[in-house]
């Protein structure tokens, strides 16, 4: 299961891009889970969910797009961010430290959406198709390829993996 965010102030936006996802036939239907939010601040509140895919409108009310990419990577290191935007505005910091696939420019006609959906869904059908761990340590949430694991030692109250 796939599980999509997508952070925009405009319904509008949000609705066309699952259009555009649902119609390009990539996943199925039934190998996505939307999660939609207004602001920043409620992709935040929401950190118990590590989404595979993020598609981040950059100028928001509240929490912009760069603050909020900011503060996901703390918690959310693994997940494919797309930035969509009227307007070309990242910061250095949102560009490093969020590391985006690709930047989406929002236009009358969504071309630019049309264009690039098929590449972010393939990439997503590759990192989904991953298998993974989600653990808990120290407060933190993080997912951990299994790929990445040598072994895991258990002890009387949790394990450690290596």
């Amino acid at each position: 299961m796939c599980k999509i965010a997508i952070c925009d102030d405009d319904k509008e936006y949000r609705e066309k891009i699952k259009t555009v996802i649902e119609t390009e036939g990539i996943l199925s239907s039934n190998e996505i889970r939307f999660y939609e939010y207004e602001s920043g601040k409620e992709l935040l509140e929401d950190a118990d969910i590590l989404h595979d895919l993020i598609f981040m409108d950059m100028r928001m009310p509240g929490l912009d797009g760069n603050k909020t990419v900011l503060k996901l990577r703390e918690y959310n290191e693994a997940a494919i961010l797309v930035f969509c935007s009227g307007c070309f505005e990242p910061t250095p910091d949102s560009i490093n430290v969020g590391q985006p696939f690709r930047y989406i420019m929002k236009d009358l006609h969504d071309r630019s959406l049309k264009k690039e959906i098929p590449m972010i869904l393939l990439k997503v059908k590759l990192c989904c198709g991953d298998s993974s761990v989600t653990v808990t340590s120290a407060g933190r949430i993080m997912r951990i390829h299994t790929e990445d694991i040598l072994y895991i030692c258990l002890a009387k109250r949790g394990c450690t993996i290596y």
